[in-house]
């Protein structure tokens, strides 16, 4: 299972993935991750004022897929 978060303002983690690097720099941009599966995700922390971060899925691979919402931006993944 792999599970996808921002942290802090400037990273995207990536638990539980075969990739050597587990977190991608994102500092002011958006990134996107394309999954083995097909899945093509988009990541971002583009809120002015606000710390929070959105994932939006792009395409939906073969893999079955669980999106939680977290509304409180000091919780820990």
């Amino acid at each position: 299972m792999l599970k996808v978060y921002g942290c802090s303002d400037d990273l995207v983690e990536i638990d539980g993935a075969e990739y050597p690097n587990d977190e991608i720099g994102c500092f002011e941009r958006d990134v996107k991750i394309k999954f083995t599966d097909g899945t093509e995700i988009k990541v971002g922390y583009n809120k002015p004022d606000l710390a929070i971060w959105w994932i939006r899925v792009e395409k939906h691979g073969t893999a079955n897929q669980t999106m939680t919402r977290c509304w409180d931006e000091d919780a820990f993944p």
